[in-house]
């Protein structure tokens, strides 16, 4: 299982990470106010997956997971029901878009093809066939690269590139849908409506974690500017160094709960992994802290260093590492199918994130950005905890410890290390 998870954290680096890898040759390419535009593409795109794709990653996972010969069905019912409504959008706002580069058209399209590919990659994902997993995201980057050099050498405009990226990512899509789908393993019917039912109660959870993790950014830049939006924002993507540990423990632990949900239970799973996730995540902030001291002393990448670069940095980075303590309990109310639940959850803690967000920037400025997002993810993980123990009343995950462990050495760096101000 340990090779599966840094495998799926490979994937997730390299998938996640290519928008670094993209945008100094998108810079190349386009005006500064199209790689804005590119950038709300983007954005707008991840947000519109859920509901193009109905959840269905949702369903596939759960019962793919489970039943591999119904996560074939579902992915068959999915793929259809994605490819109607993606293009049924995309055709709607082909005529009535007219929006700067017709933007909101080409992110339904976008959408649509992620979603897709998204859909196979959980079905790959519920066999545990995390090389062929890897594979595909690493074609898929590649493939984007490629068309990027091309758009640069040819000199093709902005309009002409998003054409090639969508129609040469639906091309891979359709390969891969058919080399996922035309194998040996039978497809079982199951009752859809049941399924597309847990799939759609999870749309609201997907919305309200985009909100937790893109609103901050959004009122920084209402009530305090540009320049503080900047500021926040690199903090935020140095600890995010974390966030590829989360994804990639999101994309495993799933799977194998509910493949040996009694053995993982009895085994205490949870308590063994979390206590090697709070090791590593006090590894990686410890690299965090040497990088930075070392970019201010010699490279100077970052371009901005001061105390309150440093808070920042490590309020986040805390954060981040409570989050991912959700995904233990989570895991547990997905394999229940209690989406509804789980939603429930998310919309209170978005909230939650949204008005503390306001009052702290208000009262803190910049700081209180870091402490808002703090406190909203201690009370989703509260909050998750308290609805997974009232399910799985048997359930026994010590985080305490962990918690307690990681803070005070985040402490002792802190205040150990040599006064890196501007």
């Amino acid at each position: 299982m340990n090779k599966q998870i840094a495998i799926y954290i490979l994937s997730t680096a390299i998938d996640k990470g290519s928008i670094l890898l993209f945008f100094p040759f998108l810079l190349q390419i386009f005006t500064l106010e199209q790689f804005g535009i590119w950038s709300l593409i983007v954005i707008v795109a991840n947000l519109l997956v859920p509901l193009v794709t109905l959840n269905g990653s949702a369903s596939i996972l759960r019962e793919g997971s489970e039943n591999i010969s119904i996560g074939k069905y579902l992915l068959k019912k999915y793929v259809f029901l994605t490819f109607f409504v993606g293009t049924s959008i995309g055709t709607l706002l082909y005529f009535i878009d007219n929006l700067q580069e017709r933007w909101l058209f080409y992110s339904s399209l976008i959408a649509t093809y992620e979603g897709l590919l998204i859909l196979i990659l959980t079905y790959i994902r519920a066999q545990n066939r995390a090389i062929l997993f890897l594979s595909i995201n690493i074609i898929k980057v590649l493939i984007i690269l490629v068309i990027i050099f091309f758009t640069i050498k040819n000199k093709i405009e902005f309009s002409q590139y998003l054409t090639f990226q969508i129609t040469s990512m639906f091309f891979f899509t359709s390969v891969f849908f058919f080399i996922s789908y035309f194998n040996s393993i039978e497809s079982i019917k199951t009752a859809f409506g049941t399924v597309l039912f847990f799939s759609l109660s999870l749309i609201p959870h997907s919305m309200s974690q985009w909100v937790m993790s893109s609103s901050d950014r959004l009122i920084i830049k209402y009530m305090l500017g540009a320049k503080d939006l900047g500021i926040y924002s690199l903090s935020y993507n140095i600890a995010q160094v974390l966030t590829l540990l989360n994804i990639g423990l999101g994309l495993a632990l799933p799977t194998y709960l509910i493949k040996n949900y009694s053995k993982w239970k009895n085994d205490n799973f949870d308590n063994n992994i979390i206590k090697y996730y709070s090791y590593i995540a006090i590894f990686l902030f410890i690299v965090i802290y040497i990088f930075y001291y070392i970019d201010y002393k010699y490279f100077n990448l970052l371009k901005y260093y001061s105390s309150e670069m440093l808070n920042l940095i490590t309020i986040n980075y805390l954060a981040i590492y409570i989050l991912g303590l959700y995904t233990f309990y989570a895991n547990y109310l997905f394999y229940n199918r209690k989406g509804t639940i789980i939603s429930i959850v998310t919309f209170y803690a978005a909230s939650f994130n949204v008005v503390c967000s306001v009052i702290f920037i208000y009262i803190f400025g910049l700081i209180g950005a870091s402490i808002a997002t703090l406190f909203a993810y201690v009370f989703y993980l509260y909050y998750i905890k308290l609805k997974t123990i009232q399910i799985e009343v048997n359930l026994n995950i010590k985080i305490m410890k962990n918690i307690i462990l990681v803070i005070l050495v985040m402490i002792i760096l802190r205040i150990g290390i040599i006064s890196v101000t501007s």
